[in-house]
């Protein structure tokens, strides 16, 4: 089990408290089964029995709290606690306003002792979770139940920010045929201790731990791993980089893996899972010696016959400017050290090369199944024009334009190995006439504005003073959005050829029929949000997870298009995170906010600013 049942010390869990400033609506006002309701909370105040209610974005477990002295309800978050745990709970820290003014107090619980366990709680597979590796969230959370409460807490969400008004209903989620040997990309930290080890960074902790394996990723991965250590233990002169020190040269190694049309049945839950290939990229700092990694490279393709090549990404810049736990960015082309450069996946009956440095589904078990519903709630036909932006190798909209036949696709991408990968696909399945590709940074206004230049016709924009308004909540809607999506990041790739803005577009481009939308982590660029509610498209497919989803999704409603279709995939099982697609039609009728919501939401988010600075 996770921990021993009974008394223990009073440790800091990753507990939060949400007031009305944290803008948690669940958190206003709003008492559920499972709610503990008491007259004040004061320090040093044991409460005893606690039920966990459901989880959180982080997969940690949330406990409700009404204070009838604050008329105010809390949340606070423990990790790794299960919905239907008890939990004995002391408050550490109680602040009351002494003005007595109408502002709820602020506080601050410490998990004192672990009482009933969940029903729901499993032994974990993995020996490395009890060490809080970083790489699961929930491991000792029953499949079924995680299923469930992601989709409670996605429902939750699309009700606090408004989207089931009208909205369509949120089915469950579509589980992973697998919940182990599922994941398509895992990396893996060098370090020394003993000799070179590879491991994982635990959160919030710059000391790895050593993995031994990792249940999340294939077999076939695992067997590379062990190949990879095996090799570079063997090879004298290879260096784990250490960041307090600047030495040494190797620093991580990527695990890609893609699957065969070949399928076995698991001996451990019965379902299908196919054999797999793998990439291996080793990322080291630049002046690492590379008759070294070919020696390395060539070592591991021989130990491990899943390896299908291995590649070299050298990422730039200085090893003083490296931080604790960095990740690879994958934006410079790699080199190949032995083997092939790619691996080939199969997505919907369709052959794809695909590009190490080129994003690729988390989940390869539902890859299938992600790419079948776009093609559905895409409704394309033979005459309509597509654009995916974000296309990458053409892993969704490839497998679309062979299965509806469009009458022309424009795929957008910055990266410059993608787009080649993209290319050789095309002439693949002989697509040349029917794709027009596009290699330019869709975050970058100045290529925005040239885009709009070569549209047939001008581009609708909403009247002025409405226009300035949906600006503004624009501005304060996207304050989690990442800085990398607000920067003209196409600077970096203009100054490699490309000088001006849009000097890659034709004289002129279609109006989209059907726009894909799949831009990660972060969600929509700011700009190329904006560009969309004037490009008013009649079908968009976004396919996005977490709060980007949700935020990109409530501006697009907002600015006049209908949310009509949502499925879910549980592509990160045993973390809280659900792939998310939707389909929307633009109706042409922005939303407009009440003025009593709008001064609402004003005053909450000024709470929240003033809660975060004491």
């Amino acid at each position: 089990m996770l921990a021993v049942r009974g008394r223990a010390p009073a440790v800091i869990s990753g507990c939060r408290c949400l007031t009305s400033a944290a803008s948690s609506e669940s958190a206003r006002g709003h008492l559920h089964d499972q709610t503990v309701v008491v007259n004040a909370l004061r320090k040093d105040q044991v409460l005893r029995g606690v039920t966990v209610a459901h989880i959180d974005e982080n997969g940690h477990g949330v406990v409700g709290i009404h204070v009838r002295k604050d008329k105010q309800s809390f949340e606070f978050a423990f990790a790794r606690t299960l919905p239907g745990e008890r939990l004995n709970l002391i408050v550490e820290h109680a602040r009351h306003d002494k003005y007595k003014k109408k502002e709820p107090g602020k506080y601050r619980l410490l998990l004192e002792e672990r009482g009933a366990a969940s029903l729901d709680e499993v032994t974990p597979r993995c020996a490395h979770f009890s060490e809080k590796c970083g790489g699961c969230a929930f491991q000792h959370f029953r499949y079924e139940a995680q299923v469930q409460a992601k989709h409670s807490l996605l429902c939750q969400r699309m009700e606090e920010y408004r989207l089931d008004r009208g909205g369509p209903e949120v089915p469950l989620p579509e589980p992973s045929p697998s919940a182990f040997g599922f994941h398509g990309r895992t990396e893996f930290r060098f370090f020394l201790r003993d000799g070179i080890r590879m491991g994982l960074h635990p959160v919030g902790n710059p000391v790895p731990i050593s993995i031994s394996q990792c249940h999340l990723h294939p077999e076939a991965s695992h067997r590379a791993f062990q190949a990879v250590l095996d090799s570079v233990r063997a090879e004298a002169r290879a260096t784990a980089f250490d960041e307090r020190t600047g030495r040494g040269w190797l620093c991580s190694a990527i695990f890609k893996a893609s699957p065969h049309a070949v399928v076995k049945v698991s001996a451990d839950d019965l379902s299908k899972i196919p054999e797999m290939e793998v990439l291996v990229t080793l990322v080291t700092i630049p002046g690492a010696p590379q008759e070294v990694l070919v020696r390395v490279a060539e070592s591991v393709m021989s130990r491990c016959k899943d390896v299908v090549g291995v590649t070299w990404s050298d990422e730039g810049g200085e090893p003083a400017s490296r931080l604790a736990g960095w990740r690879s960015l994958g934006r410079e082309p790699q080199k190949l050290l032995a083997g092939r450069g790619h691996l080939t996946q199969h997505v919907l009956g369709v052959s794809l090369e695909a590009a190490p440095e080129a994003f690729s589904r988390p989940n390869q078990l539902l890859a299938d199944a992600v790419a079948s519903k776009v093609v559905e709630f895409s409704k394309a036909g033979p005459e309509d024009i597509v654009w995916d932006t974000f296309c990458g190798q053409g892993s969704l909209s490839l497998p679309l334009l062979l299965a509806r036949g469009c009458r022309q696709l424009v795929a957008f991408d910055r990266s410059e190995p993608a787009i080649l990968s993209l290319r050789r696909n095309t002439a693949l399945h002989n697509l040349e006439a029917k794709v027009q590709v596009v290699q330019e940074d869709l975050g970058s206004p100045a290529f925005l504005r040239a885009l709009a230049a070569r549209l047939p016709e001008p581009l609708e924009r909403l009247p002025g003073r409405r226009r300035e308004f949906h600006r503004k909540e624009d501005k304060e809607d996207s304050e989690d959005e990442d800085d990398d999506d607000v920067e003209d990041s196409g600077a970096r790739h203009r100054g490699k050829g490309q000088l001006v803005a849009g000097s890659s577009l034709p004289a002129s481009m279609p109006r989209p029929d059907v726009l894909l939308a799949d831009p990660g982590r972060n969600g929509l660029p700011k700009a190329f949000r904006r560009y969309i509610f004037d490009l008013q498209v009649p079908r968009l497919v976004y396919i996005g997870s977490g709060k980007a989803f949700l935020r990109d999704i409530t501006l697009l409603v907002r600015r006049g298009y209908e949310l009509q279709e949502v499925a879910s995939f549980d592509s990160h099982p045993h973390n809280a995170r659900l792939e998310v697609v939707a389909s929307l039609q633009w109706n042409g009728v922005p939303e407009e906010l009440e003025w009593e919501e709008r001064m609402q939401r004003n005053r909450e988010r000024e709470q929240e600013h003033n809660h975060l600075a004491e």
